[in-house]
């Protein structure tokens, strides 16, 4: 199970909650690019704290809707092929997320 949570920050309140629970049988075809990383031509920004990096994904790809394709995990677990990733196992943890880009 995922909790999202998006906060206006201007109003210091909450906007909204979403639970989303893993439904293997409701993922049709994923397209074969969807998650590969692509270069950019652009100035990139660098986080230190990892931690403020994904609220500002959180904030731009979930409440704004500015980045896409909105990154779905229960999708990804299913698309990427090189091992198997086993949620309940490993989903939790941030010390056993392995890094999927080089």
């Amino acid at each position: 199970m995922i909790l999202a949570v998006c906060f206006d920050l201007h109003e210091n309140k909450i906007e909204t909650i979403e639970i989303t629970t893993f439904k293997d049988s409701s993922i049709k075809e994923i397209p074969k690019n969807k998650y590969i990383v692509k270069e950019i031509d652009e100035e990139q920004v660098e986080f230190l704290d990892f931690g403020f990096k994904l609220c500002i994904i959180q904030e731009l790809m979930y409440c704004k809707k500015l980045i896409s394709p909105k990154f779905d995990l229960f999708e990804f677990v299913i698309w990427y092929t090189q091992r198997d990733i086993d949620l309940e196992k490993e989903g939790y943890d941030p010390t056993l997320s392995p890094t999927f880009c080089e």
